[in-house]
Order: structure tokens, then sequence, then C-alpha cells
């Protein structure tokens, strides 16, 4: 029922000459790909008890801003794949 209302819709339009817009490609991973995983990376390091603020990519690695016990924030470093802590 309604794929065939749509197909008429459709038809009705391209022939009154009604320009019907086509759906965009919203979802561009280059833009927003990075932004995505620091997310992700994010939610699993608090996941695993790290109270980060705020992840981003730092030469292959995430760096995390964490909060410390007494409220002062830190970086620490962590492997991209598997999350483990990098001392550097």
């Amino acid at each position: 029922m309604i794929k065939t209302s749509l197909v008429a819709l459709a038809t009705v339009a391209a022939f009154a000459g009604v320009a019907v817009p086509a759906m965009a490609d919203t979802n561009d991973d280059s833009d927003n790909s990075y932004v995505r995983d620091a997310q992700i990376a994010q939610i699993e390091l608090r996941q695993q008890g790290v109270p980060a603020s705020s992840v981003d990519e730092w030469n292959g690695l995430w760096r995390a801003f964490v909060v410390n016990d007494d409220g002062t924030q830190s970086m620490k470093f962590f492997d991209k794949t598997t999350l483990a802590p990098i001392t550097l």
C-alpha cells in the first residue's frame, strides 16, 4: 500500500514537472570517523574505569585527559587498538 502510494506520488510529481529532492548521503566518513572513533575510545576507557574527560589522537595513540582523585587533570596515553596504557 505505502509502496504503491510512493510510486504514484513520484509519477504525479514527474508529470507535473515538480522537482523531487534526492536523498543525500549525510554519512561522510572522511569527516566524522575521527570524532566518532575518539568518542568510542572515551566511552570504552570510562567502562574500564578510566575517568577520561576527553580523548583525541596523538602520534598513533589515544591521548586522554583524565580527572585525578584530587580533581586535577593529567594526560595519559593508550594503545589505539587495545586501549592498554602506554608510558612515554
